[in-house]
């Protein structure tokens, strides 16, 4: 099993070049293919430890907005705790210029 992903991915990766350089046969099969080899990330996954470092960096230097939380407790009898709470604050504020809108003093 694992040999043929591997094979099919060669595969994709020829066709993705393909469609890159505008060949038209292999522009349509790249989109098919497409929906098969993108990962995609789910939502509820953890943060990796290489993410979490460049957003620590971000925080240090005053590049990002948020709040980042370790808590570490090593185990004594029992089980210990060890958290991470990476809170980011994102700017979502945009506005939209229309051709009706107008101020008005």
């Amino acid at each position: 099993m694992d040999m043929f992903f591997t094979d099919g991915l060669d595969f994709y990766a020829s066709v993705r070049e393909a469609a890159k350089r505008r060949v038209d046969a292999a522009e349509s099969l790249h989109l098919e293919l497409k929906t098969l080899f993108n990962k995609k990330k789910s939502p509820d996954a953890p943060e990796t430890e290489k993410q979490l470092l460049r957003d620590a960096k971000g925080y240090i230097h005053g590049k990002k907005d948020g709040k980042l939380v370790i808590e570490n407790i090593k185990p004594k009898l029992t089980g210990g705790v060890h958290k991470v709470v990476d809170e980011q604050f994102k700017d979502t504020a945009r506005f939209k210029e229309t051709e009706e809108g107008e101020v008005q003093e």
